[in-house]
């Protein structure tokens, strides 16, 4: 009952305060005369306030902003019923709703004061200019949160990469800034320009598989058809194995001291990490050549003494 009586008296307050500024405007001319007197002036300035534009003013200033409050809650409560909309999508849409009406609000209240809009114009054309400089970077974070938003590149639970090489989970995506817990476990506050501006890999865009590259080396004389048969039966049984692509393994190199390999190898998830997956590979590799004796050589040198 409670819930069902808030806003019928909500919509009744409203009514009444439309009303009481409505009439504030109707008032009979004999009335306007004595609230409009030398008395019941003040001067501000340059301008003169009567007492009848006072209290106008204070109606018009909770009218408006009450019908904002009302208003933004409204498409508020709209857009959290859209699963289509982001949460970082609907923030950006209350945000630009609320300065456009407040700012419209404002012109509103400083016309009924009889406050020359063109003074202020070039007043707070003036000021845009000084602040314009100051405030550059938060524009710029704020223009580039809108760009993000409407491209739909980075949403929140992705794994990302910046240009420097750091890896974290998007977990919250404000107008001016991304917020990205690494792999540590730190939480970093990185500026939406960043994302704009910069390189940055999203490893689970439109998929959470992710490609580990394993090089790994075997001694000279070791059976090299045996070697991949073996790594590659090992990788497409192990449990992270994507099912969409299969491991794959081949020699790449004739080196000094060993022929090297390396395995590529897809991880079904990399939410369930990579180097987990690559230190159990690593193992696997290991174990297997134990068991099959072949030999992981390291580097070595021969050295010849020649006596005279």
């Amino acid at each position: 009952m409670k819930k069902s009586k808030k806003p019928v008296l909500q919509i009744f307050s409203f009514a009444i305060l439309l009303a009481l500024t409505i009439a504030s405007y109707l008032l009979p001319d004999s009335v306007k005369k004595v609230l409009e007197l030398g008395y019941s002036s003040f001067t501000i300035g340059s301008y003169q306030l009567t007492l009848l534009q006072i209290v106008q003013t204070i109606l018009m200033i909770v009218l408006l902003f009450w019908a904002v409050g009302l208003f933004i809650g409204l498409v508020e409560r709209y857009l959290n019923t859209r699963s289509s909309f982001r949460a970082s999508t609907r923030l950006l849409i209350i945000r630009f709703l609320q300065i456009t009406l407040y700012f419209v609000s404002f012109l509103i209240i400083f016309s009924n004061l009889g406050i020359d809009l063109t003074a202020l114009a070039i007043f707070s054309g003036t000021i845009g200019i000084g602040l314009g400089f100051g405030l550059q970077k938060i524009a710029s974070n704020f223009i580039s949160g809108i760009i993000l938003s409407s491209e739909d590149a980075i949403k929140e639970g992705d794994l990302l990469e910046l240009n420097d090489g750091t890896r974290g989970y998007v977990k919250k995506i404000k107008p001016r800034h991304i917020l990205l817990e690494g792999l540590d476990q730190k939480e970093m506050i990185v500026p939406n320009e960043e994302f704009i501006n910069n390189r940055v890999t999203n490893w689970t865009m439109s998929n959470n598989t992710a490609r580990v590259d394993i090089p790994f080396g075997v001694a000279y004389g070791s059976d090299l058809k045996l070697v991949l048969q073996l790594v590659t039966d090992m990788a497409i049984n192990h449990k992270d194995s994507s099912k969409d692509k299969s491991p794959v393994c081949y020699v790449s190199e004739f080196a000094d001291s060993s022929i090297n390999f390396i395995l590529f190898f897809w991880v079904k998830d990399i939410n369930e990490g990579i180097f987990r997956v690559k230190s159990e590979l690593l193992l696997s590799i290991w174990q297997i050549f134990e068991e099959q004796g072949i030999k992981i050589p390291f580097p070595q040198r021969d050295i010849h003494m020649h006596q005279d």
